[in-house]
């Protein structure tokens, strides 16, 4: 997967750019060349970042000077529900995420956001999905692999009955649960008021799966933290 493709012609080379400004050393440059030679795919603003030579933010602000696209950092934590737009393995495969929508605009955050041909295949995904509209963002390719690897190395904690919703903050009880519906792989996230408590539950390949139970007095508190996200 390339990522950060600033050696264009007609574009002033990443690493002047950091030097230029103070942020790396002729010397950083020789040890990214160095670390290319042995790690063939990884473009030099990526492995700026793999070798820590500067600030990320920095970095990234350079980058997407460069490229011509906002930057953005991304925790390893995100609880938007970004595989209900794009699939898990997309997401994987091209080093792309969505994360964070604003009515019928969707932002989305690339590892190479000069890959038009990719760029074409996401918004045709997302207009797919009710008429969406892509903003492109550009962040590291690292940020994307850690926001997987949080999904997939979380604790079973969203097994049925293992769901523990007591005493828990709204925002990490809420957060908790879309993760745990990412991680599933689950198509839908089904919040239920019952006449008792607040009903959680997954479809996960056709069958619907209850969660967790949710206490009543915490169901309005619960329906606002959603209404963030959808």
């Amino acid at each position: 997967m390339a990522v950060f493709d600033n050696n264009s012609s007609n574009k002033t080379p990443i690493g002047v750019m950091l030097i230029r400004k103070g942020l790396i050393k002729e010397s950083d440059i020789d040890r990214a060349i160095e670390y290319q030679q042995s790690h063939r795919g990884i473009k030099l603003g990526e492995v700026f970042h793999i070798l820590k030579v500067c600030d990320d933010q920095d970095l990234l602000n350079t980058i997407g000077e460069s490229t011509g696209f906002r930057p953005v950092m991304l925790e390893p934590k995100l609880a938007f529900p970004f595989t209900q737009y794009i699939s898990m393995d997309i997401v994987k495969q091209h080093k792309v995420i969505p994360f964070e929508i604003n009515e019928n605009r969707i932002k989305v955050a690339f590892a190479d956001p000069t890959n038009k041909d990719l760029q074409k295949m996401i918004r045709l995904i997302l207009l797919s999905k009710g008429g969406l509209s892509m903003e492109p963002y550009v962040t590291f390719a690292s940020y994307i692999d850690d926001i997987v690897k949080n999904l997939e190395l979380k604790p079973e904690e969203s097994d049925v009955g293992a769901f523990d919703t007591y005493g828990r903050d709204i925002s990490q009880l809420v957060d908790n649960i879309i993760r745990s519906g990412m991680a599933k792989r689950a198509s839908d996230l089904h919040f239920e008021p019952m006449e008792n408590y607040f009903r959680v539950r997954f479809r996960i390949d056709g069958e619907l799966i209850e969660i967790a139970k949710i206490e009543k007095e915490k169901q309005q508190q619960v329906i606002r933290k959603i209404k963030i996200y959808f």
